[in-house]
């Protein structure tokens, strides 16, 4: 039976008739959202729904899911209901200085954390990225793979190369609890050929330890570097690769050892892609389709190893059944990248940011998407923005409340937190090195900036 109790199930309850310790059990099994429109009902419901120990509860799932940022929230037993309340305003919203009231203001910086690694001098153009936690940075070294332990500064693990002389390109992760499932992107030369792989990794946190999952060959390449925007999301993980057979994109269940390779309709569209629970999000030219894990089925094929000589055989898009469709080519526009974070406060709903183009204009496109148990998905659009003249957009990340970062013309600061969620940017400038304009990664609830430097890992908090 799942711990999540609905709205709709509540509503049905008479709830005011049970003992508080019964109302309690029952809050502890709903989000947020569904809590604060049950305090609505009555005054009797309202002063249990805002008891300090509910909202225990409700922020220690938010920590479980990390979705809460254990830098920028304290022993949240020591807060009062109404900070904690503030808590989760602000992944709402995000920092309060990333939203200026007036012009030239300077985001303000509320913690700043440096962590020592031995950078090796070839590594100028990694790209850190901090855990949802908080509690570890990931980063590149020489194409090896490391993971720093925030809290003390120290190496908590090494990537160790399941092949000879390989070199990693790119990854991404999943935290959960006291482990991480990591998607290792990485290119092998051996015996004067050059193929790349994915290789699906689990690392146990607390003991520095790992053990590899899988190895995937993807299909070959004239490219060392063929990967872009790789993601993990439950047993699925997938990365965009640029090979000799076009644009596709790759999806891996590690659980059941298979694979997928996804190919456009039309074989010089790009596939952009999104992993939430249970599904999947593509963008192809003006549409974006949701499709179920479930769908997938019938198209699975095993793992092809290491050695092996089989080339994958891409599968088209049209032929995967899809769940929704949302068709924007009324308005010119052309999708790119996707970016979909589920909602801190209401189970099954996600913002999902879209980077477009019309015409010359480069827009930001938000989309709300409700899976609600049992029922239809559903879209909405809520916003849509435009590039200001002048300013640089070099894919960053786009958080839960719809900031990112921009910089005048050629990728230079000054560097500016702006809100694709407003149609007019906000002027909020951060302080960060010349090389972070293409190099800084953004959490995408806490908003945390994290960047490196010549002999440094960075990560800047904002008030």
């Amino acid at each position: 039976m799942s711990r999540r109790i609905h709205l709709k199930s509540i509503s049905a309850l008479l709830l005011s008739d049970l003992p508080p310790d019964i109302i309690f059990s029952i809050f502890a099994c709903c989000d947020i959202a569904s809590v604060v429109s049950v305090s609505q009902t009555c005054r009797d419901l309202h002063a249990l729904a805002f008891e300090k120990s509910v909202w225990l509860v409700l922020l220690d799932d938010l920590r479980r899911r990390c979705i809460l940022d254990r830098n920028c929230t304290p022993n949240i037993d020591t807060l009062s209901t109404a900070e904690m309340i503030d808590i989760v305003k602000r992944l709402i919203t995000g920092p309060q200085t990333w939203s200026p009231e007036e012009l030239d203001s300077v985001a303000e910086i509320s913690r700043k954390i440096t962590l020592h690694p031995t950078i090796a001098a070839a590594s100028k153009w990694i790209v850190p990225q901090l855990l949802r936690s908080g509690r570890y940075v990931l980063f590149l070294n020489l194409y090896r793979l490391e993971c720093w332990s925030v809290l003390d500064d120290r190496l908590v693990w090494t990537h160790t190369f399941p092949l000879d002389d390989m070199e990693v390109y790119g990854f991404a992760a999943e935290e959960a609890d006291a482990d991480v499932k990591i998607m290792v992107c990485f290119t092998a030369f051996l015996n004067a050929e050059t193929r790349s792989y994915v290789e699906i990794v689990d690392l146990d946190l607390q003991t520095g330890t790992h053990n590899s999952l899988l190895v995937a060959r993807v299909p070959n390449s004239d490219d060392t570097d063929p990967f872009s925007r790789p993601a993990v999301c439950g047993a699925l993980a997938a990365v965009r690769l640029s090979v000799d057979l076009g644009e596709l994109y790759m999806i891996v269940n590690w659980r059941k050892k298979l694979y997928l390779v996804l190919q456009a309709n039309d074989l010089n569209t790009r596939l952009h892609g999104a992993l939430i629970p249970g599904h999947i999000l593509f963008s192809e030219e003006a549409r974006l389709h949701l499709i179920s894990s479930d769908m997938l089925s019938s198209h699975w094929a095993p793992i092809i190893a290491t050695d092996g000589c089989t080339e994958p055989s891409p599968v088209f898009l049209k032929d995967i059944p899809k769940l929704r469709t949302l068709d924007a080519s009324h308005t010119e526009q052309r999708f790119d990248s996707i970016y979909a974070h589920e909602s801190p406060i209401r189970d099954g709903r996600y913002s999902v940011w879209i980077y477009s183009k019309r015409h010359v204009h480069r827009d930001f496109l938000s989309y709300r998407l409700s899976i609600p148990a049992n029922e239809e998905p559903e879209w909405s659009q809520r916003t849509r923005s435009t590039l200001q003249p002048g300013r640089s957009y070099s894919y960053h990340p786009i958080t839960y409340c719809g900031h990112s970062i921009t910089s005048r013309g050629h990728q230079r600061g000054p560097f500016t937190i702006f809100s694709v969620a407003s149609v007019s940017f906000g002027t909020a400038e951060v302080e960060l090195p010349p090389s972070a304009a293409i190099h800084t990664d953004i959490a995408p609830y806490s908003g945390a900036l994290t960047y490196s430097t010549d002999s440094s890992i960075v990560i800047q908090y904002y008030r």
